[in-house]
């Protein structure tokens, strides 16, 4: 089963965070690409006429994984067969307030997304945001919400996955 670098990542992400509570992304450690192929000066010219979907097949493929990790704080780095284990780990069906805010925190661009959305919305949607102690992905009011925002069921279940992690 192939996994997309995002997925690995949250799994990275979950990783860390269970060896140590207190750890920071991108400080403690950090998931992306470590090594970049270099294209061609025939596959350049030739992706000229190509559709974005022949140039993304045609794109030499980078290669994902950790670039930097932090040992004396997180222990020995995690194989792939791990990260990719905790990938295939269950998605939480409810996480709590707190635990979906610290998730969208972690792609600044989405919590302003879902701040403007909420902003936007009635009194009681604004006040289940505000004050819900759980969110629930079955909610109607989740349900419409995130099918407002466009999001896809990976990506809901990747905020979900990483709002499991972080606990008070």
């Amino acid at each position: 089963m192939e996994f997309t670098p995002t997925q690995l990542a949250i799994a990275l992400d979950h990783l860390a965070k269970s060896r140590d509570a207190n750890v920071v992304p991108s400080v403690d450690y950090i998931f992306g690409v470590t090594e970049r192929p270099e294209i061609s000066q025939e596959l350049r010219s030739e992706m000229e006429t190509m559709t974005t979907e022949e140039r993304r097949a045609a794109m030499p493929k980078s290669v994902w994984g950790i670039t930097h990790w932090d040992t004396a704080k997180l222990g020995v780095e995690p194989t792939i067969t791990e990260i990719e284990s905790a990938v295939a780990a269950p998605v939480p069906t409810e996480v709590t307030n707190y635990q979906v805010k610290q998730a969208l925190n972690a792609t600044p661009a989405d919590r302003e997304t879902v701040e403007a959305l909420i902003s936007e919305a009635d009194q009681n949607t604004k006040d289940g945001w505000n004050h819900a102690s759980t969110i629930k992905r079955s909610n109607p009011l989740f349900i419409a919400a995130v099918e407002q925002l466009g999001w896809s069921k990976e990506k809901i279940d990747g905020l979900f996955i990483l709002g499991a992690t972080f606990h008070l």
